[in-house]
């Protein structure tokens, strides 16, 4: 007796909690003043092509934590990015910019880092992008119009600036 009629939509059940999505449980930026000048110095040679491939994705990835003199700390989550190979291209293209330091890689999730930073410009973007259409009056008026209208989560991009 406890079971609807064919004919009746069953009542939704009460869900549980959506599990964390991949965004909810990453790493949140703790800007710093030597991440600030890490993305600073690394933002023409990131520009001008002169990092690519691995040594490109170690400089991006890198947190820049110390410094004494001319001996730099970089934090580095990827074990495949800490290899002394890697290190000693980025150090060679940083001395080529005028820069010689020594680096050295620590272990550890970098909290500030230029992928962080992109990350986070990305999802500010998208947020404007959904708020203003979210918040359009002409939006607005298709929705009350139309009850079964939705706007689709994810669907919205930002645009590109020229």
């Amino acid at each position: 007796d406890d079971i609807p009629p064919e004919d009746e939509p069953a009542a939704a059940a009460p869900s549980a909690p959506p599990a964390p999505t991949p965004a909810a449980a990453r790493v949140v930026l703790k800007p710093t003043a030597l991440g600030e000048r890490w993305a600073g110095l690394l933002a023409p040679l990131l520009g001008a092509g002169g990092l690519t491939a691995l040594v490109r994705e170690l400089a991006v990835q890198a947190e820049w934590v110390a410094e004494q003199g001319s001996q730099w700390l970089l934090r580095v989550e990827r074990e495949s990015l800490r290899t002394s190979a890697l290190r000693d291209k980025l150090q060679a293209a940083l001395a080529a910019a005028g820069h010689a330091v020594t680096l050295e890689l620590q272990a550890g999730v970098a909290q500030d880092s230029i992928a962080l930073r992109e990350a986070e410009a990305r999802e500010r973007a998208q947020a404007a992008a959904e708020g203003l259409i979210r918040d359009d009056p002409v939006v607005q008026q298709l929705l009350a119009q139309f009850p079964t209208a939705r706007i689709v989560p994810g669907s919205i991009k930002p645009v590109e600036p020229a």
